[in-house]
């Protein structure tokens, strides 16, 4: 599913970047999921970010999370999603997805911008 998102941003007049960031049917599936069992989420938003820069390009974070003055919220499935306006620039066009395979489980992002993917951020303790 997409979701289009106007920038505007500080110090540049008035330029509009449009911005697209899409979620698979397994990833929507997980964060209702998850939302829907864990209480502390339910009015909490899924905040997609940065979480670092290594040898093989960005790194991705996943995690329910507070609204920020300078987020961007999308309604994506009728599911909140938060972008830190300086975050939006890497991750526009890439997808969040929601995998278990060989590498894991969890939240992986594919940025079409960069060669390799990454971010499995969400694992449920066996107890829960």
């Amino acid at each position: 599913m997409r979701s289009r998102i106007r920038l505007d941003r500080p110090g540049f007049g008035l330029l509009v970047q449009q911005m697209v960031l899409k979620f698979t049917k397994q990833a929507i599936e997980k964060a209702s999921d998850i939302k829907m069992r864990h209480p502390e989420y339910r009015d909490s938003p899924l905040r997609v970010f940065l979480s670092g820069k290594g040898c093989d390009g960005f790194e991705y974070g996943v995690a329910f999370d507070e609204v920020l003055a300078d987020d961007h919220v999308l309604d994506i499935a009728g599911i909140a999603v938060c972008v830190d306006s300086k975050d939006a620039a890497v991750l526009d066009g890439s997808t969040v997805d929601y995998v278990n395979d060989e590498r894991g489980e969890g939240f992986l992002v594919r940025n079409p911008n960069q060669d390799k993917y990454q971010g499995k951020y969400w694992q449920e303790s066996q107890d829960q």
